[in-house]
């Protein structure tokens, strides 16, 4: 009798260790989850401002090259109308740039 007592609390107290241990690990995984989630966002914040910083660069670049080619020579009415179009999109640019970011590439809105 005994031995059966003993033996019966030895699997009680496995059974427990066991229950705590999987309560324990499940919150391990759910919560690494979670917080590559939250790198994810971070990443996916950093990747849209350097893609954004780099387009502004770009029309930056283009307006200046226009911009010079029309004080030393003029433009053809092609390169008038792409140096307005690149202003539009640099201010454009430019305002997006200074507003807090909602809004992430994986969102459809």
């Amino acid at each position: 009798m005994n031995k059966l007592n003993i033996f019966s609390s030895i699997t009680k107290i496995l059974t427990g260790i066991t229950i705590i241990s999987t309560i324990i690990g499940t919150y391990i995984v759910i919560d690494n989850k979670y917080a590559k989630a939250a790198d994810i966002k971070k990443l996916d914040d950093k990747f849209t401002k350097s893609i954004l910083e780099l387009r502004i660069m770009d029309l930056e670049d283009k307006i200046f090259k226009l911009e010079l080619k029309q004080s030393l020579e003029g433009l053809s009415p092609m390169e008038e109308a792409l140096l307005k179009r690149y202003n539009r999109q640099l201010n454009l640019l430019k305002e997006k740039n200074d507003k807090p970011k909602t809004r992430s590439i994986f969102n459809k809105d």
